[in-house]
């Protein structure tokens, strides 16, 4: 199960920053049941939700990797990408339009 778990985190998204790869993500232990639920049915909408919702306080970063996690199962799903574009917005208030990181959210915003 635990190997299962590492071979979905280390699954490559292309637009997620360098200091934050999936490769690079272990799982805490907190976080081991919803992991497991995932290797269960990893396309349950509920079950995603579920996840990002204890995971609300945690760095933009990671949250930013579980979504896409999350968007690799369930591309179509609505409401996780209306999630999603809102928390990027809200990750970039005040940032210069002209730098990277509004970059990376273009191309979110235009695979949506």
């Amino acid at each position: 199960s635990a190997a299962m778990v590492a071979a979905e985190v280390a699954t490559p998204v292309a637009t997620q920053p360098k200091a934050m790869s999936p490769s690079s993500v272990t799982v805490a232990v907190e976080d081991i049941l919803y992991e497991e639920d995932l290797l269960r049915n990893a396309f349950s909408l509920k079950y995603w939700m579920r996840y990002l919702d204890a995971k609300r306080k945690t760095p933009a970063a990671s949250r930013n990797v579980l979504f896409e996690r999350a968007l690799k199962h369930l591309p179509g799903s609505y409401k996780l990408w209306r999630m999603y574009m809102r928390e990027r917005r809200e990750q970039l208030k005040g940032q210069c339009p002209l730098g990277a990181a509004h970059a990376q959210e273009v191309l979110v915003f235009q695979r949506a």
